[in-house]
């Protein structure tokens, strides 16, 4: 058998999808459709912009400057595109693989090994590399119209962008398929998951530490920025592809038709079909076998207790039903990858935070606003957690939630127990950005008791918030659990959180805002001295309303979700 039957069968299973979306769901495929015109509109009118200044708003001495410019731009683009792809490919390769349930099918037809790897191959290709593929076109067109580039630079550019995506994906399917062979696919998984983490960690600390805004600041000079683009050469970056796609197109927009002749057209060409049989060579042989020992071998059920009564539980004082209720938190939590994986996504965020607070320019004459624009910062990254982990709690329970409704254990105690699982959590990682954000901003010491008082009292007002809307407004029906916070409830309770938080802040602007009356459009009259640490009677106000506030919106989820009838929807 051929390959022609494969692609037959991928070609005829995504004509029928499409005929089901567009009959079953027009709507949203209008939606959707509008929304991606919309953006690459947008984004062709904002890359247009940029070169359009850089090239045809410049004078033609300074065009050499404009050239460095823009190729660096491009050059360290399509390098971080290039470790996108790669790891993207790593992903995508193990459902396309290993997980996919038309591999059973697959494996058992008169194909080869190395036509079914190809097939494979190239779908996950277009499942990682397609929507990159589509938002790239018209940036790398919209520098050749600028740069005078001739009619069939457009047709030849998505040949060489496919080419230029084939050599990551050549690269990590085989890649992938020896892990599979050496490590269990769960536990596979997971290393990618960490892998990607520590990778963003590192780029995203390693931007911020390079301090881009100083080299403008030391280099900024006319004559400097002509000597540096004068001297400007490709890094010697041999091994990157994105660098051969982008020296090859410079070199056709240079040259014209004799760009083609060009060595770094040649190198990626080479690269991607060399890289392509390489790939087939050590992936085709270890296909079957993988996916064989990927397979899931059924484990003999073991009969043990449940430490339901331990004596830790029983002095918290709680009963073997609240017991089995946090057990079962900490075990989903635990074994659930989507779950701990986003947790472990949000330190390299919450750090990189911390990393810009610590260089934010002019402290002394900004101070006043930095202080509150950090309290309001905890705030929302508090809120923004609280959509993710709280406000699903809820609706995570599924259609068995009516087991509970028509058992004697109250829904109530349900409701507080999951509240205090998981704010016990954000209630320490308030305190930790404010003792930190205090220590990298240079505020003074005496002022973090007050301004932690009123931080973790937000803190408790926004994850009851999120309890109560997610119990009143839960999703019982979902393919996937990010649905849920999407939701009409979700974005409801982002708007009230947001709200709250600007309300939060301004009590602590209050005196400012007095002090501008009439002239509240003239910038002259905002003296940002007059906002001050929070005084006693806020300290007290404030802590108190975020307390009967916690306890209104329990009870208002509590009495929504007792009063629910249906589970399944």
């Amino acid at each position: 058998m051929h390959v022609h039957p494969l692609l037959k069968l991928r070609y005829d299973l995504t004509a029928r999808s499409l005929k089901t979306l567009v009959s079953r769901e027009f709507t949203k495929l209008v939606v959707l459709g509008s929304t991606t015109v919309l953006f690459l509109g947008l984004e062709t009118l904002f890359f247009y912009r940029i070169f359009e200044f850089l090239f045809l708003r410049t004078e033609p001495a300074l065009h050499i400057i404009s050239r460095a410019l823009s190729l660096q731009l491009l050059n360290m683009v399509f390098l971080v595109f290039s470790v996108m792809l790669l790891y993207s490919n790593l992903v995508t390769s193990i459902s396309v693989f290993l997980t996919s349930t038309d591999m059973r099918m697959l494996l058992v037809w008169p194909v080869s090994s190395g036509i079914l790897f190809l097939n494979k191959l190239l779908e996950t290709l277009i499942r990682s590399s397609l929507v990159l593929a589509v938002f790239v076109i018209p940036v790398l067109w919209t520098y050749g119209h600028v740069r005078g580039a001739q009619w069939w630079y457009y047709l030849a550019t998505p040949i060489w962008l496919v080419l230029f995506l084939f050599i990551p994906g050549a690269v990590a399917t085989p890649l992938m398929l020896l892990l599979a062979r050496i490590f269990p696919l769960r536990r596979l998984q997971q290393g990618l998951v960490a892998l990607g983490l520590i990778a963003m960690t590192a780029g995203l600390f390693a931007f911020r530490l390079l301090k881009v805004e100083e080299v403008f600041f030391n280099a900024g000079r006319p004559d400097q920025l002509v000597l540096w683009a004068s001297s400007f050469h490709f890094p010697e970056w041999s091994w990157a592809p994105g660098t051969w796609l982008i020296e090859a197109i410079d070199q056709v927009l240079v040259g014209g038709a004799n760009g083609l002749r060009s060595a770094a057209l040649g190198r990626l060409l080479v690269g991607a079909l060399g890289l392509s049989v390489f790939s087939t060579l050590i992936g085709a042989p270890l296909l079957r076998r993988t996916w064989e020992r990927s397979m899931p071998v059924p484990l003999r059920k073991t009969a043990h207790r449940m430490p339901f009564g331990s004596p830790l539980l029983a002095a918290l004082g709680l009963g073997r039903g609240d017991a089995a209720i946090v057990l079962k938190e900490a075990k989903v939590f635990t074994r659930d990858l989507s779950r701990w994986s986003q947790v472990a996504m949000m330190i390299p965020l919450i750090g990189f935070y911390l990393l810009n607070m610590h260089l934010l320019p002019f402290r002394d004459q900004f101070r006043e606003i930095y202080f509150l624009l950090n309290l309001f910062m905890i705030a929302f990254i508090q809120a923004a957690i609280s959509a993710r982990y709280l406000f699903p709690s809820i609706s995570w329970e599924g259609p068995a939630l009516w087991l509970l409704r028509v058992s004697p254990y109250p829904m109530w105690r349900l409701v507080v127990i999951k509240f205090v699982f998981l704010t016990v959590p954000l209630l320490i990682l308030t305190g930790v950005l404010c003792y930190f954000s205090f220590s990298m901003l240079g505020f003074e010491q005496r002022h973090l008791r007050p301004s932690l008082i009123l931080a973790l009292s937000t803190t408790l007002l926004l994850t009851s918030m999120a309890m109560g809307f997610g119990a009143a407004l839960p999703r019982f029906r979902y393919e996937h659990h990010l649905e849920i916070p999407l939701g009409p409830g979700g974005v409801l309770y982002m708007l009230s959180a947001l709200s709250s938080s600007i309300v939060y802040v301004m009590l602590l602007a209050l005196p400012m805002i007095r002090s501008l009356r009439g002239g509240l459009f003239e910038w002259g009259n905002w003296d940002f001295s007059k906002i001050h640490p929070p005084d006693h009677l806020t300290m007290i106000a404030w802590p108190v309303l975020c307390a009967a506030g916690t306890l209104t919106w329990l009870l208002f989820g509590i009495a929504c979700l007792g009063r629910r009838q249906e589970f399944d929807r």
